[in-house]
């Protein structure tokens, strides 16, 4: 029976935009999994836990952002540089 199962995985792109890579989907698993864990068991480490996880979810969203917006001023510049050549 198992050999006419067919076993696909479905790809998908986590931001059409760029802006939301791997390192961030990593970090929002990070972030609500430490949250749940505080809401199922509310101790103080588990509350330092996930405040620790939020804050770094910020920071790898805030530098996903900034590295995206480095791309597109680089590709803006390229073409502003051909337009000044013609």
């Amino acid at each position: 029976m198992e050999a006419y199962i067919q076993h696909k995985t479905k790809s998908y792109k986590l931001d059409s935009n760029g802006r939301f890579n791997k390192s961030c989907d990593t970090a929002r698993l990070q972030k609500v999994l430490a949250h749940q864990t505080y809401l199922q068991n509310p101790t103080v480490e588990n509350r330092q836990a996930a405040i620790e996880s939020r804050n770094r979810y910020n920071e790898t969203i805030g530098h996903g952002k900034s590295q995206y917006e480095a791309k597109i001023k680089k590709k803006m510049t390229a073409a502003i540089e051909d337009w000044n050549t013609l």
